[in-house]
């Protein structure tokens, strides 16, 4: 995903960010991560990436993905905690945050399929 190191660490710093800015608590934070051990979240926060899981560097290529594709939609901020049909009512927040990796593949697929829908 990231070719060097410096990528890896402006890639995981801008995913912090999205997350930072759509307010989630520490408990949906470590919910989207895979709920790292102790004080791992913070030592990724701090540029400290030797640790880091090859699932937690795809779990922020997810978070950056899903971010891009909201960005087109005209939902804004507040798509986060509605539920929507195309996840089975359940709020994209709710599957992000359930720890299974493959939920961050399903809200991003479903709200690229939203976007191509409203596009069309």
């Amino acid at each position: 995903m990231f070719k060097t190191q410096e990528d890896m660490s402006r890639g995981i710093a801008a995913a912090f960010a999205i997350l930072d800015r759509w307010r989630l608590s520490q408990a949906e934070v470590n919910g989207v991560l895979g709920f790292p051990f102790g004080t791992q979240v913070a030592e990724w926060r701090r540029g400290e990436l030797s640790s880091m899981p090859s699932d937690v560097v795809r779990r922020f290529g997810y978070v950056v993905a899903i971010y891009r594709v909201i960005q087109k939609l005209p939902t804004g901020i507040d798509w986060l905690r509605q539920p929507i049909p195309d996840l089975d009512n359940q709020s994209p927040l709710v599957r992000m945050s359930s720890g299974d990796v493959e939920d961050l593949r399903i809200v991003r697929d479903r709200f690229e399929r939203i976007l191509k829908r409203q596009q069309a």
